[in-house]
């Protein structure tokens, strides 16, 4: 097994690398071609070995535990797949993107997560009142019951958090807050036809 994975490593026997999640994936199959077999009655020996471990103190249970008295069967060959980095947007197609809009609404929430780092339902949850422009930011509070159904996830009840932001961007909202005459506390209102 160990040859194989070599093999399918090798760069001179494949036209390009395969990634340790397509070796894992081909080993996986492999193995399941062997058990296949073995269950049918075939006296064939599955070349990909298992270890036993326990898992009674995991907090994960698996379809139908109870079958596996507390063990669990874990490849013991299996090569470790690299974490995959996080893909951001760049500063240039950020400014392109944010310029092809005009709503000012729309403006303040694309900034808001982009500068302040909000998620979705932190950014739809805000209050009028939760702007404070004499300090340049926003609180963000977890909230539960709003009507557009916002959540701020990373928070619980009761918590809150100050978050800091550029004048620039206090000046959109400013300007968001002024043109308000919705009858809502909330900052974003999204009217459904």
């Amino acid at each position: 097994l160990v040859r194989f994975i070599q093999h399918l490593r090798d760069e001179r026997t494949n036209v390009r690398r395969l990634t340790e999640r397509s070796v894992n994936t081909i080993v996986a199959a492999v193995s399941s071609f062997y058990r296949y077999h073995i269950q049918r009655g075939e006296q064939l020996e599955n070349p990909v070995l298992y270890e036993q471990i326990s898992d009674r103190f995991s907090n994960f249970r698996r379809f139908l535990v109870h079958l596996s008295h507390g063990r669990t069967l874990k490849r013991s060959l299996k090569l470790k797949e690299p974490r995959p980095l996080i893909k951001t947007i760049t500063d240039a197609d950020f400014a392109r993107f944010l310029s092809s809009t005009e709503n000012l609404q729309f403006k303040c929430i694309l900034m808001l997560m982009r500068e302040g780092g909000l998620r979705v339902g932190e950014v739809l949850g805000l209050w009028i009142q939760d702007v404070e422009s004499h300090r340049n930011g926003v609180w963000i509070r977890r909230r539960s019951g709003l009507v557009n159904q916002a959540l701020a996830k990373s928070l619980r009840e009761g918590e809150e958090r100050f978050v800091d932001l550029s004048p620039s961007l206090m000046a959109l909202l400013d300007r968001l807050v002024l043109k308000h005459n919705f009858d809502t506390d909330h900052l974003f209102v999204v009217l459904k036809k």
